[in-house]
């Protein structure tokens, strides 16, 4: 099963394929450079999926007060530090 057959490809089918290959190089190596924008706030949404927890979990941390939590235009929001605080290092 380990053994792969060299596939039979015209020099355009091998020129296309070439191609492709290097631009998806380039593409991983360019991703795997970046990192995301460190914000400052999470909506709530974000902080669930942050920390793998459901909406209603999120609801009562809030009331326990594990973070302290900031409503703006109807939205909430957790301050950054707050949820760097509960991952673990």
């Amino acid at each position: 099963m380990g053994i792969r057959q060299k596939s039979t490809l015209s020099p355009e089918g091998q020129y296309l394929l070439d191609t492709f290959t290097e631009q998806l190089e380039r593409l991983e190596r360019k991703l795997g450079t970046q990192t995301p924008p460190k914000k400052d706030y999470y909506r709530a949404t974000e902080v669930c999926q942050i920390l793998n927890i459901s909406r209603s979990k999120f609801e009562q941390f809030k009331r326990d007060g594990l973070f302290p939590t900031h409503k703006v235009g109807g939205m909430v929001y957790v301050a950054a530090s707050e949820i760097d605080r509960l991952l673990p290092r």
